[in-house]
This record gives structure tokens, C-alpha cells and sequence, in this order.
């Protein structure tokens, strides 16, 4: 791979990193408040409405798991791309 292609691949890998690593807070956050709604609806006894946000819950833990997986491996490849940049700099006269 050519460094300047290895460089234009690092900053978009980047850029796919840091959309996925929000994307997972704000998951976080949705997850949160279901979390509250959840024991919201169990303290005052409504059983359905309960079911219903668990079920949320866990479809929203599971595309909250699929994007940190996303995330994990494009940390990688970024890693790695970084050190076959800094291996690869060209010299500079």
C-alpha cells in the first residue's frame, strides 16, 4: 500500500470511528432512559408497559453491541494503519 493512500484510508476509517463511537452514546443514553421508564412501570404496577420496555431494551443492547464491534475493529485498523504510516513517512528534503 502507498503512504498516501494508507494516510487518505487512516482519516476515513477515522471519521466511520467517531460516527460509530456516538452512535453508541447515544444508546447509551436511549438505553438509560428506558431503563428508568422500566422500573418507572414496574413500580407502578403496569406489567405491559414494563414488557414493552424490555423488549426495547434489548433490542437497542444488541445494535449497541453491534456498533462497539464496529467501533473495536475500525480502532484497529486505524492502529494499524498508523504504524504502517509512521514505518512508512516519507523523507522530507
Amino acid at each position: 500500500m502507498e503512504y498516501h493512500t494508507a494516510v487518505d484510508k487512516f482519516f476515513n476509517t477515522e471519521k466511520l470511528f467517531q460516527a460509530a463511537c456516538k452512535k453508541v452514546i447515544l444508546l447509551d443514553q436511549r438505553l438509560s432512559r428506558l431503563d428508568v421508564q422500566s422500573k418507572r412501570a414496574h413500580d407502578g404496577g403496569l406489567r405491559s408497559c414494563q414488557l414493552s420496555r424490555k423488549i426495547q431494551i434489548s433490542t437497542l443492547e444488541g445494535v449497541r453491541f453491534a456498533y462497539y464491534e464496529y467501533a473495536s475493529r475500525k480502532a484497529e485498523e486505524m492502529d494499524e494503519l498508523r504504524r504502517f504510516c509512521l514505518a512508512e513517512e516519507p523523507m522530507e528534503d
